[in-house]
């Protein structure tokens, strides 16, 4: 028989890579009014661009989204996201934000307004960007017109600089569909001029799938079963070692 010994230091030992592999913990946005807050900064901001658009959708808050935000910020690399999923592409903005402990709300509203003033650095007249690409690439997600759902989640992390030096932040990730693909953002003129089949109605300015009596708040685009898949492999293996340790014993 297997000493106890070994058997005990074998269970810490994988207890241990288990839990050094999970992903980091991440937090939904629970928040009822965060959620209200968000989406509603994203709409006002986007009545606001510069030329007016003519086809810009109205943004809703989806649960989807919302999870697979979840999942994607756990890592804290939201430069290095692969953004397809389900056979979906979906853009993203985000920001870090160092040396906080608690996001507020202000932060979350703070963060989309940044966003959407990087769109300083963008010509919309030349589709290009006077400052480094991914600055712009924040605002032209926010303001893509035929984006119409996000989601958003944040993790606290530690980020290494390029002097290699380590400091605390907490990194904010939203979610959109459909994501940004190179061209213009929107098509400039009068408001809801020229909305699209499956945004008729005009809210305000922005093209709206439904009129504002029976506007759905979420409309989920996937299933979202696989997003966890990872810490059912984790419990699994778990499962297998409390297996084996109770037939050595």
């Amino acid at each position: 028989m297997i000493p106890f010994w070994v058997v005990m230091k074998f269970l810490i030992f994988s207890i241990f890579v288990i839990f050094k592999l999970a992903p980091a913990e991440s937090y939904s946005i629970d928040d009822h009014l965060i959620k209200t807050i968000l989406v509603r900064a994203h709409n006002q901001l986007r009545r606001e661009v510069q030329p007016q658009a003519s086809n810009m959708k109205e943004i809703s808050w989806s649960t989807s989204l919302q999870l697979l935000a979840d999942y994607k910020v756990k890592d804290c690399k939201s430069s290095s996201l692969s953004l397809d999923y389900n056979g979906l592409t979906y853009g993203y903005a985000s920001r870090l934000i160092k040396d906080i402990t608690e996001p507020s709300i202000t932060t979350f509203l703070t963060s989309v307004e940044e966003w959407f003033d990087s769109g300083q650095y963008y010509n919309m007249y030349d589709n290009e960007c006077g400052y480094t690409p991914r600055v712009c690439e924040n605002y032209v997600q926010v303001a893509w017109a035929n984006s119409s759902q996000i989601g958003c989640a944040y993790n606290y992390c530690t980020i290494r600089n390029y002097e290699s030096n380590e400091y605390y932040g907490v990194l904010i990730l939203c979610l959109y569909y459909s994501a940004m693909d190179g061209d213009l953002p929107y098509i400039s003129g009068d408001g809801c001029s020229h909305c699209p089949e499956s945004a008729p109605y005009c809210n305000q300015g922005l093209c709206a799938s439904a009129t504002a009596t029976d506007r759905p708040s979420d409309t989920p685009y996937s299933s979202n079963a696989s997003v966890y898949k990872y810490n059912a492999w984790y419990l699994l293996v778990l499962l297998m070692i409390m297996y084996m340790f109770g037939k050595l014993y």
